[in-house]
């Protein structure tokens, strides 16, 4: 319930953010993994608190990091998936 919860969330906010296409997938694909963990991860270093200022808020070092972690998470999450996918 909480994941889907959080993946609905995600989903109706992530388009308002100014963010590659690339990132806003592996922000949802992530929160489809880790539910509200990951709803969390993209409140605290994606999502702008004031509209316009994205660019200032993802310029810690940390917040850039956070994103390019999820985004590989969310790849290496597909990448497992459908791996046992084929396996089986």
């Amino acid at each position: 319930m909480l994941t889907a919860l959080s993946f609905i969330f995600v989903v109706i906010d992530i388009p308002k953010t100014p963010e590659d296409k690339v990132i806003k997938w592996a922000f949802v694909i992530l929160v489809i993994f880790t539910g509200p963990l990951g709803a969390f991860f993209y409140v605290l270093g994606c999502r702008e608190p004031i509209k316009g200022t994205h660019e200032q808020y993802v310029s810690a070092k940390w917040k850039q990091v956070l994103g390019s972690t999820m985004h590989c998470a969310a790849g290496d999450g597909i990448g497992i998936v459908a791996g046992a996918v084929i396996a089986s």
